[in-house]
């Protein structure tokens, strides 16, 4: 176990504590629910640079009037319009959005295609990057169709019964089945205290990862791991666009009127 993965080992435990709390406290699954993902926003919002702040249950959209279906958890950025934020509920625009995210508190076959469907809804969105902000990003070209223009989306489940195998051939399954191209996929899920599956697209982008033969990975692999926070923040950090400057959000669902002005 690395350094990193020891220093947030305590936030897995309470993950599981929280757990543990939520099913003492309510018997409501959809509570439940709601709350994990609460606690799971707060972690994240506490531990990654890009996340200024987060929302639930609530809706995000792009410029060409797409709308996604209700996400468990969105992360802004410190450039989303903070006045778009008061109004309940909430105007999310994906410019504004590094990452959205899936919460269950159990996952199993039927729960795992709620969170396809919904990241696939939610990969369809556009967001609009140009100018300067073309140049000033982290993410690199092979990637823009999957984590710039489109945004990152991941499912995490505090408990699964499942075998990560089993997991990854349902994705693998439902996402042959539905014709669902690279970038409309979800690109990871992370299970607490079991594991995580990662959605390598053509395997030669932002993460690199090669088998025992040294052969080159791509599509959805899989890892046992107990580190999960650890190993989800570091993903965060590596797939969520970071820019150096961004042209304001509201000027891609506004202009500034230059007619009718005399001297």
């Amino acid at each position: 176990m690395s350094l990193f993965d020891e220093w947030f080992s305590d936030i897995d435990r309470g993950l599981e504590k929280k757990l543990g709390d939520a099913r003492r406290a309510t018997v409501n699954k959809a509570v439940r629910g709601n709350a994990l993902a609460g606690v799971l926003g707060q972690e994240i919002r506490d531990h990654l640079i890009d996340c200024a702040s987060f929302h639930e249950e609530c809706e995000v959209r792009d410029g060409h009037n797409r709308i996604s279906r209700e996400v468990d958890l969105v992360l802004l950025n410190r450039f989303h319009p903070p006045f778009l934020l008061r109004d309940r509920p909430p105007r999310l625009y994906i410019e504004g959005v590094p990452a959205a995210a899936e919460v269950k508190t159990v996952l199993n076959k039927r729960e795992m295609v709620d969170c396809l469907e919904k990241a696939q809804a939610f990969k369809q969105l556009v967001a609009e990057v140009r100018g300067s902000d073309l140049k000033a990003h982290n993410i690199e070209n092979l990637d823009w169709h999957r984590y710039l223009l489109r945004r990152p989306s991941f499912a995490f489940a505090y408990e699964d019964s499942r075998s990560r195998r089993t997991v990854q051939r349902n994705i693998m399954e439902w996402v042959r089945d539905n014709g669902v191209p690279e970038e409309e996929q979800i690109d990871a899920i992370f299970v607490l205290n079991k594991g995580i599956i990662v959605n390598l697209g053509a395997g030669a982008g932002t993460i690199e990862m090669r088998d025992h033969k040294g052969e080159q990975l791509n599509g959805f692999v899989r890892s046992t791991s107990s580190a999960i926070f650890s190993q989800l923040i570091t993903w965060l950090s590596l797939v969520c666009p970071s820019f150096s400057s961004l042209d304001p959000i509201l000027l891609t669902y506004s202009t500034f009127e230059t007619n009718g002005y005399a001297s």
